[in-house]
């Protein structure tokens, strides 16, 4: 008999409650991850970028799991199918794993819940949904609500971290993983999460000055680059809240400190949106029920995808995204704005396109940010939009970011650059020829491009 811990966003060892329990059951654990994808809309909807950092966490997860012979099968198809394989040696007494909010993975715990004897455990969230100080139903839809009514009464439940203990050899091999010989921007897995929260907090102190950097584009620094690790769960959001608040004991607090517990909270908000209707969530008029008559161009979308929009602010947003697999959260508010307030596209187009290539990619920040940005989600403004060439010069002053990813801009005056696409014929002409070759004419005109969307959705001109 063995006891199998069915891994989904969780890939660590520290503050594991599913973990915890499979070993407390007395049987020996072995660690399973089944790599179905979560939408349906592609049949691999990864990049290869991504598919190499998810493959390097498995791996360092395997690695810590090896010197207590606890396997980590990584099976390519559905969770139903692993544990089908695994009985084919050795009974399973039962099945522990975490909590999820996304609709597409509540169908698969529904399905092992038939089958099996299924133990699942709130590890996901800041906030246990059992601790909440407000019921579930009663949770107000606007951020601000949310935050005012958590802030007041929250705990942050203390960390479960199992005694990891060696076990006799199990007749399963940990999967051997295809590591992918690409380039990665941060190094992946438990360890270096945790090393990645001591850098910002104690090593550094770079949590002090968070607040005046958080919206820079080019500076790796410039925000805390935890949501890489937290994605895929090889670092737990309550272990990053109690290392701030026993930071903020040692050295004290300020605005800064606050500010990263702060953007916790927003993930939190969309979390718990997505745990109290997780078919708005996904739904294509959101939470709003707003329907949209969406363009179809797909001249324009082959541009967006191809960093071709003639936006500097957005072509070197989406170069950036396709090299590294990540853009910051300036970077994402401007490409969703322009993709649905400007190209008029279908939100879940950009979307799939940002779950695609983001190796921090979050199903309910995703969807959630996407459908703030596009005003069928929680947020007050009937037409939110972001003017993408003045926020270029405010949140890069130096233009180090764009001539980062687009050095041929670096022959252009720098009043012009981010407003290249304002510019009238007769200026563009005047342009060096390499900057001419190398840019393309902006394939929409901003205000007229956003006043045919105010009458898309019915907003005064």
């Amino acid at each position: 008999m063995i006891s199998v811990v069915w891994l989904m966003h969780d890939l660590r060892t520290h503050d594991h409650a599913a973990l915890d329990a499979a070993i407390k059951s007395g049987y020996p654990v072995v660690c399973v991850y089944a790599k179905t994808f979560t939408h349906k809309r592609f049949k691999k909807n990864t990049s290869r970028l991504k598919e190499a950092y998810l493959n390097q966490t498995l791996d360092a997860l395997k690695k810590t799991l090896e010197p207590y012979q606890i396997p980590l099968i990584v099976h390519e198809n559905d969770i139903i199918s692993a544990l089908l394989m695994l009985e084919e040696t050795m009974k399973i007494h039962a099945v522990y794993t975490h909590e999820v909010a996304s609709v597409f993975e509540r169908k698969e715990i529904l399905n092992v819940k038939q089958k099996y004897r299924l133990h699942t455990y709130e590890g996901t969230t800041l906030i246990k949904p059992s601790e909440l100080p407000i019921s579930l139903p009663l949770l107000p839809n606007s951020f601000t609500s949310f935050r005012k009514k958590i802030e007041r009464l929250f705990i942050v439940a203390p960390l479960v971290d199992p005694v990891l203990k060696r076990q006799d050899v199990l007749p399963f091999k940990s999967t051997d993983l295809d590591l992918l010989d690409v380039p990665l921007i941060v190094e992946a897995g438990e360890t270096a999460g945790l090393k990645r929260l001591k850098y910002y907090l104690d090593d550094t102190h770079a949590i002090k000055t968070y607040k005046e950097t958080r919206n820079g584009m080019e500076r790796f620094d410039d925000s805390t680059k935890f949501s890489f690790y937290i994605s895929l769960g090889a670092l737990s959001v309550r272990k990053i809240y109690h290392e701030i608040k026993a930071y903020e004991k040692r050295f004290g607090k300020n605005d800064s400190t606050y500010w990263v517990i702060f953007e916790l909270l927003w993930r939190e908000f969309f979390k718990y949106q997505e745990i109290k209707d997780p078919f708005k969530m996904v739904h294509p008029k959101g939470y709003l029920n707003k329907a949209i008559h969406w363009k179809q161009n797909e001249m324009q979308l082959e541009a967006f995808k191809n960093a071709k929009t003639g936006y500097p602010l957005i072509d070197a947003n989406i170069t950036e995204l396709k090299t590294t697999g990540y853009i910051s959260n300036r970077g994402r508010q401007n490409v969703a704005s322009f993709f649905v307030k400007n190209l008029g596209l279908d939100w879940q187009i950009g979307e799939a396109f940002f779950e695609h290539h983001l190796l921090d990619y979050d199903v309910a920040s995703n969807m959630g940010n996407w459908q703030y940005i596009t005003g069928i989600g929680h947020d007050s403004m009937p037409f939110r939009y972001f003017d993408v060439c003045a926020q270029g010069d405010r949140y890069d002053k130096n233009h180090a970011y764009l001539l980062k990813w687009l050095p041929h801009l670096k022959k252009v005056n720098p009043k012009d650059r981010y407003h290249l696409p304002k510019l009238s014929n007769q200026m563009f002409e005047m342009l060096p020829e390499s900057v001419k070759k190398e840019t393309p004419i902006a394939i929409v005109d901003f205000y007229e491009s956003l006043n045919d969307m105010k009458k898309r959705y019915g907003v005064p001109l």
